[in-house]
């Protein structure tokens, strides 16, 4: 996967990828990296916007960590800056710049009320269960980010006034109905193929191979049977949980706390009804008056009336959770026990029975003491770690060793066996658990060994932590001697051969069906399976099991066209049986859809243009020397991760 992207680096598809995989996972803390930094750290201004080379280089390595989890472990900081990621990351952030700025001149910014409150109705700050916002979940977010509250405040106010000047460039985009029909047209053609499947375990009569002939193989694929570089390490770690538990925070300092977030603690009016959803107006106007006379209220009337939909409850429900305006102001108009009037949605008409009234109120200090306590111990906790951390960096580059500075700060070095890059450890090595091993490992390939003592500089962890890694020894890639696997090789010279033989077989196939020749006796003449496909789409989402190559080239074939193409285990041959053309009058949803996709392309367009519009309007400066000296070997920018 790594290679094949590595291979197309350069390609618009790549850069595509990475624009909406970046744009996807926005990075927090904006503000930190808008900043007067200074021009020797500043990678890049827009117009009285500096963005701040640390933080650049942060938010590079923040994408980095994330690819890695779509690609593996072996996706690192070099193959993200041959494939051009920290470009993009750059690119997203002057883009952020210019529409900072312009929001800016047009005045556009958000009320503090509105931020809060989409602050506690965030789903990643609610507690499981109940979807209440939890401060402890907040706190966590700040650390593993390494934001304060004022940041995430900010960036939150600068996101919503992004979406806002987005939108109102955006407005008013839609598409031609010709260019829906065309669009549908297009997309909702069907295909059917007779296919027939080859398998290359159906191959049985490959021949045991010579011993020049494993040689030979051995010796050709010899990436293939080498064993990766290797490397021994020492390891010394600095976290906020080696300092948090010794910290103390009096009861005056936790509540002068508590009284400066009592905004967060904040808790509106929660009511909890009992809703039934008729679709009669009439008979939604019997059940309402029924409940206001019947002792069981909303209940019973509905089954005497005959509904068959249950009564449903909105449990602890507040205002704005309501489904609709109108529902919610007839909800909390009602006294306890109040029945609504029946009020008309699209879904029908809606009689709310009020059956609790929570007041709004404030958590108390005591129900959150502990939660406060222990943010406040994390937040002074990574202070610490800052000041011991300059501590550390100072001993080392005063001459002390990995050994001498950690013992000057009460820590212990720790030893890493023989590690690869991608995390595995040689042969019969146990590892350590650890959650910044990928981190470290980046570092520690990064280090040349034959530089001095082989030590990184002092690392900056996600969590807020920091760490200090040495090679102690490097093993060299090397081919694995045949005799030691003798076995491997040898099968992997059956399965290539028997590649080889199916994959001539499909192609025989495939001219004996040029030719004209009936599918079912090329099938039973080389023992292929015969399949027929469904009427596939052109997007392949129906395709089952056949490769994704099979469904482009029949969309490329006339009828009776030939396809070959690879699978997991064999080959396919398929040819094209029928071509169906789609009706844009016969499916009003999926044009509605459609005219849906190609409007939210077009408003993106528009953005686009309006940012390509904003560079005319401030100016932008890249600074490269500050980029190169952040990605350059040997360089004394003390941001460079000693590549």
């Amino acid at each position: 996967m790594l290679q094949a992207i590595r291979g197309r680096a350069a390609s618009w598809v790549v850069k595509i990828l990475f624009f909406f995989l970046i744009l996807s996972f926005a990075v927090w803390g904006i503000g930190d990296i808008f900043r007067d930094a200074g021009p020797d750290s500043t990678v890049a201004e827009v117009g009285e916007i500096q963005i701040d080379a640390r933080s650049f280089d942060r938010s590079v390595r923040q994408q980095v960590d994330r690819f890695r989890g779509l690609y593996g472990p072996d996706f690192d900081l070099r193959i993200a800056l041959e494939l051009g990621l920290h470009r993009e990351v750059l690119n997203q952030l002057i883009r952020d710049a210019l529409f900072a700025q312009a929001s800016g001149r047009l005045g556009l910014r958000p009320g503090a009320d509105l931020i809060a409150e989409g602050i506690r109705r965030d789903t990643l700050f609610a507690e499981p269960g109940t979807g209440q916002f939890d401060r402890m979940r907040f706190e966590q977010f700040l650390l593993s980010v390494g934001m304060t509250e004022a940041d995430y405040v900010a960036a939150r106010a600068q996101e919503l006034t992004r979406g806002q000047l987005a939108a109102v460039v955006a407005v008013g985009a839609a598409p031609p109905q010709a260019l829906t029909d065309a669009l549908y047209r297009y997309r909702y053609e069907t295909r059917t193929a007779d296919v027939l499947i080859l398998r290359n375990d159906d191959i049985t009569d490959v021949p045991e191979p010579t011993d020049d002939e494993l040689a030979a193989f051995h010796e050709e694929n010899g990436a293939r049977f080498t064993a990766p570089e290797y490397r021994e390490l020492t390891l010394v770690t600095l976290t906020p949980d080696d300092l948090a538990e010794e910290i103390s925070i009096s009861e005056a300092e936790l509540l002068d706390e508590y009284d400066q977030r009592l905004g967060f603690y904040e808790q509106p009016e929660k009511r909890t009804f009992n809703q039934v959803i008729i679709e009669d107006a009439e008979i939604a106007q019997a059940v309402a008056a029924a409940a206001r006379e019947t002792d069981g209220g909303l209940t019973p009337a509905a089954s005497a009336a005959g509904v068959e939909d249950e009564v449903l409850p909105l449990e602890d429900t507040e205002r704005e959770d309501m489904p609709v305006a109108e529902l919610a102001d007839a909800g909390f108009a009602l006294p306890l026990g109040g029945i609504s009037d029946p009020v008309q949605t699209p879904f029908g008409w809606h009689i709310l029975e009020l059956t609790r009234i929570e007041e709004p109120g404030v958590v108390p200090f005591e129900d959150v003491r502990d939660d406060i306590e222990q943010a406040l111990r994390y937040d002074r906790a990574i202070d610490g770690l800052f000041e011991i951390g300059n501590t550390f960096d100072d001993a080392l580059a005063g001459g002390a060793t990995l050994d001498e500075a950690a013992d000057l700060i009460g820590l212990e070095a720790q030893a890493i066996p023989a590690v690869s890059r991608s995390g595995a450890a040689m042969e019969d090595g146990t590892l350590p658990e650890l959650d910044i091993l990928s981190e470290v490992l980046e570092e520690a390939f990064a280090i040349d060994p034959d530089d001095g003592d082989a030590t990184s500089h002092l690392v900056e962890t996600d969590d807020g932590g920091y760490f200090v890694v040495r090679v102690d020894g490097v093993t060299a890639p090397a081919l694995r001697p045949l005799e030691t696997i003798r076995d491997d090789v040898a099968e992997a010279w059956a399965e290539g051969q028997r590649e080889v033989a199916t994959l001539a077989l499909a192609e025989s196939a495939a001219e004996r069906l040029d030719t004209g020749e009936a599918i079912a006796e090329v099938a039973e003449a080389i023992g292929a399976e015969l399949e027929d496909t469904p009427e596939l789409l052109r997007d392949g989402s129906n395709r089952g099991d056949l490769p994704s190559t099979v469904v482009t080239g029949l969309f490329q074939e006339n009828e009776g066209g030939v396809v070959v193409a690879a699978t997991a285990n064999g080959q396919v041959v398929a040819r094209l049986a029928s071509i169906t053309g789609a009706s844009a009058g016969s499916d009003a949803q999926r044009l509605e859809s459609l005219a849906e996709e190609a409007a939210e392309q077009m408003a993106g367009d528009l953005i686009l243009q309006f940012t390509e519009a904003l560079h005319g309007t401030f100016d932008v400066e890249i600074h490269e020397q500050a980029i190169e000296r952040l990605y350059t070997s040997g360089g004394d920018n003390p941001y460079s991760p000693g590549m």
